[in-house]
């Protein structure tokens, strides 16, 4: 769902003609023209009611290139705001669609039940930059995990 800070920003953005026009009413489903960092970006958006799938496609207008993390970040913020679980998938090679090489996809799980995700532990500890984690000896690391794990 689109976070109410950033309703006014998209909505100036907003394709209100043509084959993916839509007007304010229709909420998070929608295309829209947004500038981020000096660049124009098509954001179509779907809110997932008939699939179970929130989803965004990000397209460069102009660059050759796909979206960068940073900007990708900050079209979750603006569709899903801080909370909850939005990803990228990388499917198996045969299933790989890409009818538009710079386009990047983000997705969130509005079905029924939670959508699995892995223990952060996972990635790393909460709260520890990689300064702190530099200084940790083996067997710092070893109870830190056994600490996470208990």
């Amino acid at each position: 769902m689109i976070v109410a800070a950033q309703q006014d920003r998209l909505n100036t953005g907003r394709v209100r003609t043509g084959l993916y026009g839509t007007t304010d009413d229709r909420g998070f489903q929608g295309l829209y023209r947004v500038r981020l960092d000096g660049d124009w970006y098509r954001i179509l958006a779907d809110p997932g009611d008939e699939t179970g799938w929130g989803h965004v496609s990000v397209s460069p207008e102009s660059r050759k290139a796909p979206p960068s993390w940073r900007i990708m970040c900050e079209i979750r913020r603006m569709f899903w705001g801080e909370s909850g679980w939005v990803t990228q998938f990388h499917p198996p090679a045969e299933e790989y669609v890409n009818n538009t090489p710079t386009c990047l996809h983000l997705w969130q799980y509005v079905g029924v039940g939670a959508f699995p995700t892995p223990d952060a532990l996972m990635v790393g500890v909460k709260g520890m930059n990689a300064d702190i984690i530099k200084k940790l000896t083996s067997a710092d690391r070893r109870a830190l995990l056994a600490e996470h794990l208990a």
